[in-house]
């Protein structure tokens, strides 16, 4: 894989499609018993996903660029969620809510600390607390580039990465376990992206296209989801069980061809999987405005909520993320080098 690119995979749209709406309805229709175990898919998505950019990037540089990734990932992620916090900031207020409070929550967003302050107990970020998961996405974005840069200019061997991480990830299960009233623990929620990332470092120098396993990997996903879902199968078991087989299917969708990957190239999924961030920012809060402030039903509330939560996503997707995915595209644009200027002899 030395000197080769990150292959163009929808696949991995598809599984954040998933993952997005199994949030979606985790969050607007609880009555449902759908977990919300999408957002430790993203999870997963992103260790692995994070660690093969930079990984590349060092076996193609011989170092990594921490002001190029972080400008990159600022671009990406700040600006919606940005316009997402004014927007309901200026709704809350016009609806005579509790101004300090929704201020509160809007800081704790904006900073990426609400994992933290929920933990903590300084605030429950009312509208804003599935930003908790951005808050610990981000955090992860700013730590693990230094350890990884660390790991590899000490020259320390896969092995050893491997086995810390490891480590890292009985320690987030024994948190997980130890601390169950605190679902939001930056330590406990940290296993699924130690998994993806420790998936990355086995799989960097070789394509990984084990189509049985993926497809048993996929199918025992979907029964411990149905089960927990219908049956009241045991959260953390369901849960850590998706973490450790969902980046099974990650690597299938990225190297492999099958039933699977053509299913989740569908174009409708694939589309739901490149504006899963927009919809992601934008579900709750509608979902909060339009539960509190209107007098529906519950499947009501939910069709409401699903088409004002589409159609924002695709107007932020249009207006916000495409115009800078295009300066984002410069900044790994090499500069032409300066035109030779022919001088006569």
């Amino acid at each position: 894989m030395r000197g080769r690119s990150l292959p163009h995979t929808p696949t991995l749209d598809g599984i954040r499609a998933i993952a997005v709406l199994t949030v979606f309805a985790h969050h607007v229709f609880p009555w449902s018993g759908i977990p919300g175990l999408g957002v430790d898919v993203f999870f997963a998505i992103s260790g692995w996903l994070i660690t093969r950019i930079l990984l590349r990037e060092f076996d193609k540089n011989g170092k990594i660029n921490l002001g190029k990734f972080y400008a990159k990932r600022a671009l990406r992620l700040y600006p919606p969620l940005l316009v997402t916090v004014a927007t309901f900031l200026l709704l809350w207020f016009t609806q005579g809510q509790p101004f300090t409070k929704v201020l509160e929550s809007s800081a704790w967003s904006l900073t990426y600390l609400s994992n933290i302050a929920m933990t903590a107990g300084w605030s429950q970020v009312l509208h804003l607390a599935h930003t908790w998961s951005l808050a610990m996405e981000e955090q992860f974005y700013v730590i693990w580039p230094l350890v990884l840069i660390l790991m590899l200019t000490l020259k320390m061997p896969r092995g050893l990465m491997l086995t810390l991480l490891g480590v890292g990830t009985a320690i987030s299960f024994a948190s997980w376990v130890l601390l169950p009233d605190q679902p939001f623990n930056p330590i406990s929620r940290a296993g699924a992206m130690l998994v993806g990332c420790a998936v990355a470092i086995l799989v960097e120098k070789k394509p990984w296209q084990n189509t049985p396993i993926a497809y048993i990997a996929a199918l025992a996903i979907t029964g411990v989801v149905f089960a927990h879902t219908f049956a009241d199968f045991n959260y953390t078991a369901t849960t850590w069980i998706v973490i450790g087989l969902t980046p099974l299917v990650i690597l299938h969708a990225a190297f492999g061809q099958s039933f699977i990957t053509r299913l989740l190239s569908a174009p409708w999924l694939v589309y739901i999987g490149v504006i899963s961030y927009e919809i992601y920012l934008w579900h709750y809060p509608i979902f909060r405005a339009v539960r509190d402030t209107g007098d529906f039903t519950g499947a009501q509330v939910g069709l409401i909520t699903l088409i004002l939560t589409l159609t924002a996503s695709a107007l932020s997707h249009m207006v916000l993320a495409k115009p800078i995915a295009k300066f984002r595209a410069r900044i790994d644009s090499p500069k032409p080098a300066p035109e030779a200027v022919l001088v006569p002899a």
